[in-house]
């Protein structure tokens, strides 16, 4: 199996946000989406396919400044980092620098601590829990590809 994987770098700070999915598949996962959400979705468009889930590695501003209007476009789940999940839900609050945003907060719908095994897309992802960056940062292994995000 492969996968289809197109980065967009995105906002002031240019974080790298991750559209990815099974090669031809119809379900597409969404990792990070940090700002500019027209443009995300546009790439979402693109694709053709349908955005199943909005992963989260971390809730620094820049990763998650499109999250609330990606989400509400998409109907999409967003999952977040558990002891993150206050910070998604007051983004402007932990923004540390004027000029950023306004970033519009956004309610979890599912939360992580590491461990997990997540089926998605037709994908099988665990989730590590590898703080440091952050206190909460996970990361997504794609199961059966070189592939961690």
């Amino acid at each position: 199996m492969a996968l289809d994987v197109q980065m967009l770098t995105v906002g002031q700070i240019a974080e790298n946000t991750f559209l990815f999915r099974r090669e031809g598949g119809d379900k597409l996962l969404v990792v990070d989406p940090g700002d500019e959400a027209d443009r995300i979705l546009a790439a979402i468009e693109g694709t053709g396919a349908e955005v199943e889930a909005i992963l989260l590695t971390h809730t620094h501003f820049d990763h998650i400044g499109a999250v609330a209007p990606v989400a509400k476009a998409t109907g999409a789940p967003v999952y977040v980092p558990e002891i993150e999940k206050p910070v998604l839900a007051d983004i402007m609050a932990y923004v540390p620098w004027e000029g950023f945003g306004p970033f519009e907060s956004y309610d979890a719908d599912e939360t992580l601590v590491g461990g997990e095994t997540l089926a998605l897309a037709g994908l099988e992802l665990d989730v590590i829990f590898t703080p440091g960056h952050s206190p909460g940062h996970v990361t997504y292994s794609v199961r059966g590809e070189e592939a961690i995000f």
